[in-house]
């Protein structure tokens, strides 16, 4: 099975394995942000009840963020400002709504909230790869210089990925 995954993409398996996780964060944070757009006024008592100021101007700033930084995240533009948003977000919802709760999701803990803090933050540094938006308007994934391939920068993603197939 791995040898039949790594041929599928090749010399690109870096850059796929990105895209894959950029659509599926993509799609879990426009799941769950859009209700708290367009039925605010479910989410706003229990904001307030796990102690976040101003629930009534957050919730729509916390959904805005996840529809956002979801649609961000699966065009793979701007993916290292939404992946840092979005972490920050599920870290809060860590700490905030969950971490009393303990790890165990089965227990409403923050082992799922987590998890998704630390994808945004992997993809954060990482870049969104070449299967972007970002990447194909001519954007360096790890410094924005916009040289694209001819980037020289030190850490260049798209340098590491073509290192890595080499």
């Amino acid at each position: 099975m791995r040898t039949l995954v790594l041929n599928v993409a090749g010399k690109h398996r870096v850059d796929v394995a990105l895209l894959l996780m950029r659509l599926m964060l993509g799609v879990v944070f426009i799941y769950h942000g859009w209700p708290k757009l367009i039925a605010a006024e479910k989410f706003v008592g229990f904001f307030g009840s796990i102690g976040i100021p101003a629930p009534e101007i957050m919730v729509p700033v916390v959904g805005s963020i996840e529809v956002a930084g979801g649609l961000l995240l699966i065009l793979g533009f701007l993916t290292n400002i939404a992946s840092w948003l979005l972490a920050i977000t599920m870290l809060v919802a860590t700490v905030m709504a969950h971490g009393a709760k303990g790890f165990s999701i089965l227990n409403g803990g923050y082992e799922y909230a987590l998890t998704l803090a630390v994808m945004c933050i992997a993809l954060a540094h990482l870049g969104a790869g070449k299967f972007s938006l970002w990447r194909e308007c001519g954007n360096c994934d790890a410094c924005y210089c916009g040289k694209g391939d001819a980037c020289d920068c030190a850490g260049g993603s798209h340098k590491a990925s073509s290192a890595e197939t080499k």
